[in-house]
C-alpha cells in the first residue's frame, strides 16, 4: 500500500476540536453581521421618517398657499368652514393634499410603534410661537400646530447617531 493511500484512509473526517472552532468563528461572524443589519434597518427607518416629515411640511405649506393663508385645522379627512366665510368649506388635508398620513418609523430602542397618530397643540393663539421641548410629550407619531403649521415628530429620543432628537428633525441647524 502506498504512503498516500494510507494517509487518505487514516484521516477521513474532522476532529471535534476542528468542528468547534469552525462553529465559534461562524457564530462571531453572524453576530457582527446581525448588529450591522440592525443598524442599517434603524437608519432606513429614520430616513423614511425624515422624508415623510419633509413631505408633510411641504403639503401643509401648499395647503396654506391654496387656502388664503390658513393652515389645515387638522391633518386628517375633516373639512371646516373658512374663517372669513361660513358658506365656503376649506378642503380636508387628506386626501386632497396627501393620499394618507405617513407613519413615523423610529428605531427599535425608542420603544414606539410605527404610527400616524397626530397630537394637536392646544392653546396656541400666538401665530409666532414655535414649538419647544415642553410641547413634545413623547407619545410617538406627529405633533402639529394649526396656527403656525409646524409639524414635528412627537418623540424625545435621539436618532441612531445620537446627534439629534427626533423632535428636532429639520431644525438641526438651529441648535
Amino acid at each position: 500500500m502506498s504512503f498516500i493511500k494510507r494517509l487518505s484512509q487514516k484521516n477521513l473526517g474532522f476532529t471535534l476540536v476542528e468542528l468547534l472552532v469552525v462553529v465559534v468563528i461562524l457564530g462571531i461572524l453572524s453576530l457582527v453581521v446581525m448588529s450591522k443589519v440592525t443598524m442599517w434597518v434603524d437608519k432606513s427607518k429614520e430616513a423614511k421618517t425624515k422624508d415623510a416629515l419633509r413631505d408633510l411640511r411641504v403639503q401643509a405649506k401648499r395647503y396654506y398657499a391654496e387656502n388664503g393663508g390658513f393652515y389645515p385645522e387638522r391633518l386628517d379627512e375633516s373639512q371646516r368652514p373658512a374663517p372669513s366665510d361660513i358658506n365656503v368649506t376649506m378642503p380636508a388635508f387628506i386626501p386632497h393634499f396627501m393620499n394618507k398620513l405617513p407613519k413615523t418609523c423610529l428605531r427599535s430602542e425608542a420603544n414606539h410603534r410605527d404610527t400616524d397618530y397626530v397630537t394637536m397643540m392646544v392653546n396656541t393663539t400666538d401665530v409666532d410661537r414655535m414649538m419647544n421641548e415642553s410641547d413634545i410629550n413623547d407619545q410617538s407619531g406627529w405633533i402639529y400646530s394649526s396656527t403656525t403649521g409646524e409639524i414635528r415628530i412627537n418623540c424625545t429620543h435621539e436618532d441612531k447617531d445620537k446627534k439629534t432628537r427626533y423632535s428636532n428633525y429639520g431644525y438641526e441647524a438651529m441648535e
